[in-house]
């Protein structure tokens, strides 16, 4: 990137980061010199689990996923990071000197602004604002992870399940689903056969009707109701 492309991307990410307000002349100057960019397509590999982190990553637009993998194979997803977002993880790694623990897949066009570990770790000692935003997604990344093992651990299947095709219905203000029974089992920690089960058991019950690759919400209700169960 050239010096005036940086210096537009720079003042871009000024209206996503609250903290680079704070900066002084010598930490803007320092963050313009060491950023660049990069572009992902969906279903690239953002980072792996054991990579060793030697940039920090702040997202400009797109979506990326962040999970973990059981040594049976079963991916959990534990949060997703959007514009105005910044990966965490990568933070972690770079402040306790140690590898990503988790996968960061990309599941848009997405676009980021990778800041050596280096210069990120400079300006985070002597910037007070960047520490306050490190603290505050971190807090806040911990009530997603907590809600994601609540979920898994003290709510059944069923009851996951129903809760989250009515959540997905809302998003897409449609009770027609187009969903396959692999991304629900991702969705909510779970493994494909199960989900399989599972919404037959919906479609015999008349909450549902089951299509390759689509869901029907019939019982809009029914499912409500399994909730509370």
């Amino acid at each position: 990137m050239s010096s005036l492309d940086k210096k537009l991307i720079y003042d871009k990410m000024k209206s996503l980061y609250s903290f680079m307000e704070y900066f002084s002349p010598k930490q803007e100057e320092l963050f313009i010199e060491g950023m660049f960019s990069r572009q992902f397509t969906p279903g690239s590999v953002l980072m792996e689990d054991g990579f060793s982190c030697n940039n920090i990553f702040f997202i400009l637009d797109g979506s990326i996923r962040i999970s973990r993998i059981s040594e049976e194979g079963r991916e959990v997803v534990l949060y997703r990071i959007h514009r105005g977002d910044f990966c965490l993880m990568t933070a972690y790694s770079i402040m306790t000197d140690t590898d990503f623990p988790a996968i960061a897949q990309v599941e848009e066009q997405t676009e980021v602004i990778a800041l050596p570990a280096k210069v990120f770790k400079q300006i985070l000692q002597e910037n007070p604002q960047l520490q306050s935003f490190i603290f505050a997604s971190s807090l806040n990344r911990l009530k997603d992870v907590i809600g994601v093992l609540e979920n898994i651990t003290f709510t059944g299947i069923k009851q996951r399940l129903a809760k989250f095709l009515i959540m997905l219905a809302n998003e897409r203000s449609s009770d027609k689903l187009k969903i396959t029974h692999e991304q629900i089992a991702l969705e909510i920690g779970s493994s494909r056969e199960v989900i399989s089960r599972t919404l037959k058991n919906l479609e015999e019950e008349g909450a549902v009707q089951l299509s390759r690759g689509r869901i029907q919400i019939l019982s809009l209700e029914s499912l409500k109701k399994i909730i509370l169960l």
